[in-house]
């Protein structure tokens, strides 16, 4: 059942083929060293995942979150083996804006479409919406708890 919902979102326009779009930029720049080439992934997964960094201009730039991810010591190891604390690293940026959900897609989508491992987990309005249906000891409140606190690991 799951196979064939995930078969379902790979074939449409713009969920699979998206999907494809950032693996193959992600492949061909793999690393998080440059600050022009992690500025063109972050602008890619603000377009495909609506994520509305674009949207808080004033609270911080496309180049800025590049800084901020280009600066985290040694992120691409850490993000290949799943350290969670990167995402709560990228969701703190510079402190005037809390890009959790963008956070957990960026180190989502390296770490499974560059190394295919399954250590991260995107954290958006539908899994917000979706894992209290599924686990009585997670609400809606603890969720955003997590979120507020950048406790990504929970």
């Amino acid at each position: 059942m799951i196979e064939d919902a995930h078969r379902q979102v790979k074939a449409t326009n713009n969920y699979g083929k998206e999907d494809d779009l950032i693996t193959d930029c992600f492949k061909r720049f793999p690393t998080n060293t440059d600050v022009t080439i992690v500025a063109m992934k972050v602008g890619l997964i603000d377009i495909t995942n609506s994520t509305h960094v674009s949207q808080h201009k004033s609270l911080i730039s496309a180049v800025e979150l590049a800084e901020c991810i280009v600066e985290i010591k040694d992120i691409d190891n850490r993000i290949k083996n799943g350290d969670p604390e990167v995402v709560n690293e990228i969701a703190r940026s510079n402190g005037n804006i809390n890009l959790f959900s963008f956070a957990t897609k960026y180190c989502c989508y390296h770490n499974k479409n560059l190394y295919g491992r399954d250590d991260c987990s995107i954290l958006d309005t539908v899994l917000k919406e979706s894992l209290p249906k599924y686990f009585e000891d997670i609400t809606s409140s603890q969720i955003k708890k997590w979120v507020d606190s950048f406790d990504y690991k929970s």
